[in-house]
């Protein structure tokens, strides 16, 4: 039995994310990053997320127009992940001086956060909204923090069904767990749990950041 999904449905039964091992998943053109098979669009503009002094790619943020979707996921062998991940990134939030609420959105509970920084661009200081939802998996947990313009939308984001159309792929558990991407490098699930590793995408030469989002008014 999978965990809720979109709409009430089952992950793994009526609708993803999925597990690579699951025989019901649609069978749609992915592109294939190692631990995360995603639903690229054309146009779309991808960044692959590696920290700071690591050659691992641990996360992928894809950018549409002016939205952005970082994608992040995690081994995890116990259930609940999830809601200790969401906590503990919405505690980080409210230390941080920013606000972090609860609602509910396709994927049951899920984060609506602002954070006080400083547009790079013109050196303002701007509030900076973002989405979090996510959801447990076999073995795994994912994340998508979504941002920009049309952050707080709701259910009517495509984010949430290119979150949806994402399979994990779960290799071996690293041995070495890399250090944390700047950005969101408060904001990780725990430190029991190891992230599932990508690579670049065939095919395409994507940026390389190591911040999760590469929108102009980021605010890390």
């Amino acid at each position: 039995m999978g965990n809720d999904g979109a709409s009430g449905g089952r992950r793994g039964i009526d609708t993803g994310p999925w597990d690579v091992r699951e025989g019901g998943r649609p069978r749609t053109e992915l592109v294939d990053l190692g631990g995360l098979l995603v639903p690229l669009l054309p146009g779309e503009e991808v960044q692959v997320g590696v920290p700071r002094n690591s050659d691992q790619v641990v996360s992928v943020t894809v950018v549409r127009n002016s939205r952005a979707l970082q994608l992040q996921a995690w081994h995890a062998q116990r259930s609940g992940a999830w809601t200790e991940g969401r906590q503990g990134f919405a505690a980080n939030v409210l230390a941080m001086g920013g606000e972090a609420r609860e609602c509910a959105g396709p994927y049951g509970t899920e984060l609506r956060c602002e954070v006080l920084g400083e547009h790079l661009t013109t050196g303002r200081h701007v509030w900076t909204s973002f989405s979090v939802f996510g959801c447990d998996g076999p073995g795994w947990t994912l994340r998508a923090v979504a941002s920009g313009v049309g952050a707080d939308r709701g259910p009517a984001d495509w984010a949430y069904a290119f979150f949806a159309g994402t399979v994990v792929a779960p290799s071996a558990v690293p041995t070495v767990v890399p250090a944390s991407p700047a950005g969101f490098g408060a904001f990780q699930p725990g430190l029991h749990l190891k992230p599932v590793l990508l690579r670049m995408p065939d095919g395409h030469v994507p940026a390389t950041t190591t911040g999760p989002l590469p929108l102009d008014d980021r605010w890390w």
